[in-house]
């Protein structure tokens, strides 16, 4: 029909390198990221927009799934973010309680430390997120973002981050302006001689020699010298 899809599957070889011949595997349950932002700036159309889901193969690049979670979330290849994934408190201190009756065994319980990703807003406003407490909320992934490097030729792939499951991640979008700033406090602090990092006192324009506002340049030509001989 046509408001139907196709089911696609990945496949990939799984021989090692060197074998003479391939060993094709297909992901049959492929992890599915929730994929939600903390954008630098207010975006007030979004308040209200669900969160997006991005299918992924595990042997896929990082930053080919990175590149895809990005534009999938409005966020432009060239603005660099921190990438999270959302931790639900419930699930991370404890161990869950055991219900079962006596005598009868319980398979063990299988626990997505994500929350449900059903109720999910793509955006996380800063001022909440601030709140949040890393280890409680959320986890940072090993992962950098290189999107916007032509140059990069990394072969980190979401299995080596154990990026295997359905999950709620967090793109952090970084304020590049603050950024840049902020670097180039750090170096001037460094370069600054001690003497000069002194408190200067609130007068100090007063302080200074005060200048002519208009300054007289002229030159006067000197009086002729006649010599007798």
């Amino acid at each position: 029909m046509d408001d139907q899809k196709p089911i696609i599957r990945f496949a990939h070889n799984s021989a090692p390198q060197g074998a003479s011949s391939a060993h094709i595997v297909y992901e049959v349950n492929p992890p599915v990221f929730t994929i939600r932002k903390v954008p630098s700036t207010q975006q007030t159309a979004q308040l209200d927009a669900a969160a997006v889901k991005v299918v992924a193969s595990r042997i896929e690049r990082f930053q080919s799934f990175l590149a895809r979670a990005k534009q999938a979330a409005g966020i432009p290849l060239q603005h660099k973010v921190k990438i999270f994934r959302q931790l639900d408190p419930t699930k991370i201190s404890g161990d869950m309680p055991d219900i079962a009756q006596p005598g009868i065994p319980s398979p063990p319980t299988s626990r997505n430390p994500s929350p449900s990703p059903s109720t999910s807003k793509l955006i996380i406003e800063n001022s909440v997120f601030a709140k949040w407490t890393e280890g409680t909320n959320f986890e940072s992934i090993d992962g950098h973002d290189h999107t916007a490097n032509d140059k990069y030729n990394g072969k980190l792939n979401l299995e080596t981050l154990g990026l295997i499951s359905n999950q709620v991640l967090i793109l952090e979008e970084q304020q590049r302006a603050q950024s840049l700033l902020q670097m180039w406090l750090r170096k001037a602090t460094r370069t600054i001689p001690s003497c000069l990092k002194q408190r200067v006192p609130v007068n100090a324009p007063a302080l200074l020699p005060q200048l002519p506002s208009r300054v007289d340049v002229s030159v006067k030509m000197a009086e002729p010298v006649v010599l007798l001989v």
